[in-house]
């Protein structure tokens, strides 16, 4: 009995030893959690304290490693990196690093012969510049946008513009004598001319303006034919630029009546006048070709530009010049003699207006008399023969005077 009750009691002790074990460790362990969420929760704080995670403070920081990263890059000797540094200040907006801008354009050596390979990569960078200049609102003085015109025209006149015409006219005016191949280039740099209107500017105007007239010869109770325009379009598209360089903006004249949906970009700049020019950009790789300004005025008619400007120079309506660049007129047949007395009286009547114009622009001290002398507009007259009932050639006319042509 008494070894049954021992054993009993040893039972008990030990289950209390148990009990009492199992206790200890389940405290334990809740502590050793405790403590293990403590340094987790520690070790987070202290990692958040090191990083920071405003916004602000993230874009200042990248902000700052843009500018010095860009100004870097533009300091370079390599085009490509230049044209990166360019691309750089253009899309971050760092108008504060304009004046380096500016530098390299006014550094720039132009080139007035076809490109070496270096020399067009030296181009290629130097496009990127321009449309970083242009497009942050920046400028050039003018006599250094002149010396660009011989490789980038389109940015020249657009800086042009900017310098202003009055402190310009001089290098505006060698543009509008010399152009010869881009009409847009031509037509902005008169349309800038027209605010200043300096001396000899009515000279260039009037040189080369030929006046084409139409005289039909009908017999009597007959109507005037009416004449169609014919119109055109281009493609619009540059291809991208290769991968290890960045895309830029090319700008490109069209005429004020094509507007930016003619080529379906933005308008970059607009140099008004009675034929407004728009220049548009299209981003993609550098063009040297010019493509679009040559297709955008392919069918322009520069003496109706200079109608235009002579107009304007003598303070009359472009609606109502004293000398239009076309002019048409029908002459009823009925013998030699008077179809040669109304010929004469037709060209004695264009030569009125002329001078009458003349006189406008001397008055107003924008032309001299020996200017007008040597700048005298043409006469070219086309004579088509619409009479039913032939008699014969028309007869010639003979001392038509100085100045016309006769086209048949």
């Amino acid at each position: 009995m008494n070894a049954v009750k021992l054993k009993n009691r040893m039972y008990r002790n030990n289950s209390r030893s148990r009990v009492s074990k199992h206790g200890m460790c389940a405290r334990f362990g809740m502590i050793a959690r405790v403590l293990l969420m403590v340094a987790v929760a520690t070790t987070c704080s202290n990692a958040l304290a090191q990083t920071p995670t405003d916004p602000a403070v993230t874009v200042q920081s990248q902000e700052k490693q843009s500018g010095s990263l860009a100004a870097a890059w533009l300091g370079s000797s390599d085009a490509r990196v230049r044209a990166w540094g360019a691309y750089l200040a253009l899309r971050d907006q760092r108008h504060e690093l304009l004046p380096q801008l500016r530098g390299l354009a006014e550094a720039y050596v132009v080139k007035d012969s076809s490109l070496s390979p270096p020399e067009r990569s030296n181009h290629d960078a130097m496009v990127g510049v321009l449309d970083a200049i242009i497009q942050l609102g920046g400028s050039v003085p003018g006599s250094e946008s002149a010396r660009l015109y011989l490789e980038f025209p389109a940015q020249s006149l657009i800086l042009l513009a900017r310098a202003g015409s009055q402190s310009s006219s001089g290098d505006l005016l060698n543009i509008f004598r010399l152009e010869d191949k881009r009409t847009g280039e031509w037509l902005a740099a008169g349309n800038l001319l027209m605010n200043a209107k300096p001396s000899g500017f009515a000279a260039a105007a009037l040189d080369g303006w030929t006046v084409r007239a139409t005289v039909q010869i009908k017999d009597k109770g007959t109507g005037s034919d009416r004449g169609m325009g014919q119109g055109g379009s281009c493609s619009s598209g540059l291809p991208s630029p290769p991968a290890d360089w960045p895309a830029v903006g090319n700008y490109y004249a069209a005429g004020g009546s094509m507007g930016s949906s003619y080529y379906g970009k933005g308008v970059a700049a607009v140099i008004g006048g009675t034929d407004p020019v728009i220049y548009v950009r299209s981003v993609g790789v550098a063009d040297t070709a010019g493509r679009y300004d040559v297709c955008a005025f392919r069918n322009a008619n520069r003496d109706v530009y200079r109608e235009h400007f002579l107009a304007g120079l003598a303070a009359e309506p472009a609606g109502n010049p004293t000398v239009r660049s076309s002019v048409s007129d029908t002459i009823m047949w009925q013998n030699s003699a008077q179809y040669l007395n109304d010929l004469h009286s037709f060209i004695n009547r264009q030569q009125g207006l002329f001078d009458a114009l003349g006189k406008k622009l001397i008055s107003a001290g924008l032309l001299t008399t020996e200017e007008w002398a040597s700048k005298r507009p043409s006469l070219e007259i086309r004579i088509t023969d619409k009479r039913s009932l032939k008699q014969g050639d028309l007869p010639v006319l003979q001392n038509a005077g100085r100045g016309v042509k006769m086209v048949n």
